[in-house]
């Protein structure tokens, strides 16, 4: 069904609801927060049809009490009979609803809720949304190995760069949709709940991790063939070579602190992203914790997936000219080997990045918020809010 609203109503509606506030309409409701307008549709064969028109961001109430059709108006909703509408004004007219971000208490039933939609995910869709997340975060590495490719800044500033330009790979995995391994670590905050058991925990991280690595290194061998890291006279390669050597020569329990400190920081990165609303709200909220976590030099064992992979892969393909170019041989990247990377660098990292991640972060919070009697005093604080705002 079209919701074929009048031409009146249509510009009333661009130009701004003060119109329909002033004007003399069949059913019409004003709450001053938000300023709600309801009304009847007059045009048949519709006039049994009831229009809600919202201030501000109507896609929150659709997602809030299921409405049972939209319109073509970006701020129209309809309901086709009255006992949609009564149900709308049950949920909507007590409540005060806010455009402001949330605050920690929802931020954690959120992260809950999440974790258990990820945790009953098809097998077949977490892969895939989870070779999408390596592909993205492989994309964020690219984007900062070259930002950082032949700069005579001052250390600090090089590295504050190669931060600010990879957090496109967190913006592109919550804002386009993936499943990143670092971040799912938050699914312990259902896990801890008893929403979520432990073999779907264990299933879904199994998984995810599985299709990271498959995603960051796909990609590493189709930048491999695309010959990118030959740009610049084989500076970029050079780049990326040092990078992956730097990484396969950090100490075993290092690169464990080093992995704590940055899916702490990840996961700080996802939390905040509960908070918000809208997708600025979101993309503002990954930037500077994944801005930290690089610049400081910390370790993200999916990230690693593309860095160590190309270091390797250039090594062992790239050709005479290329070594010419840099000045270097590979036997200057003793180290770099699958071994190495495997051993040394992704295991103790991944290891950090569980503990950062779902201990420092994921069980904190849900300590603090949802085990049973921090739930409950939450909820009084929140009745108590709600009556004095009445």
């Amino acid at each position: 069904m079209a919701c074929d609203v009048t031409g009146d109503i249509y510009r009333s509606a661009i130009g701004g609801l003060s119109l329909l506030l002033t004007a003399v309409l069949p059913y019409h409701i004003a709450v001053t927060k938000p300023v709600l307008c309801i009304h009847r549709v007059l045009n048949p064969p519709l006039d049994k049809v009831i229009c809600v028109l919202l201030a501000a961001n109507w896609m929150w109430c659709k997602d809030k009490i299921g409405c049972k059709q939209g319109c073509e108006l970006p701020f129209v909703l309809f309901f086709a009979d009255r006992s949609s509408l009564t149900e709308f004004l049950e949920k909507t007219m007590n409540e005060t609803i806010s455009f402001d971000s949330y605050l920690p208490p929802a931020m954690a039933q959120k992260a809950a809720d999440a974790g258990v939609a990820k945790a009953n995910l098809g097998k077949w869709r977490m892969l895939a949304l989870a070779v999408l997340a390596g592909a993205f975060i492989a994309m964020g590495a690219i984007f900062a190995t070259t930002a950082t490719t032949g700069s005579t800044l001052p250390f600090g500033i090089t590295k504050l760069v190669g931060g600010l330009v990879f957090c496109l790979g967190l913006i592109l995995v919550v804002v386009a949709g993936a499943e990143l391994f670092t971040g799912n670590n938050l699914i312990v905050m259902a896990w801890a709940s008893g929403k979520v058991s432990t073999t779907r925990l264990l299933r879904n991280w199994v998984i995810v991790y599985v299709g990271n690595f498959m995603g960051a290194f796909l990609t590493a061998v189709m930048m491999l063939f695309s010959g990118q890291y030959l740009f610049g006279n084989g500076a970029i390669g050079l780049n990326a070579l040092n990078i992956a050597n730097a990484k396969v020569n950090l100490g075993f329990g290092q690169a464990i602190v080093l992995g704590i400190f940055c899916n702490a920081l990840v996961c700080l990165a996802v939390w905040l992203c509960m908070s918000a609303r809208t997708t600025m709200d979101k993309i503002l909220a990954i930037i500077f914790p994944i801005t930290a976590f690089v610049a400081a030099g910390f370790e993200h064992s999916i990230a690693n997936m593309y860095f160590i992979p190309m270091g390797l892969l250039i090594k062992s393909s790239a050709g005479a000219a290329f070594w010419s170019d840099i000045g270097k041989t590979g036997s200057d990247y003793a180290n770099l080997t699958w071994g190495n990377f495997f051993v040394a660098n992704l295991l103790p990292v991944t290891i950090g990045n569980i503990l950062g991640g779902a201990v420092m972060v994921g069980l904190v919070y849900w300590f603090i918020y949802l085990r049973p009697q921090a739930k409950e005093q939450t909820e009084q604080k929140v009745t108590q809010i709600k009556v004095k705002r009445a």
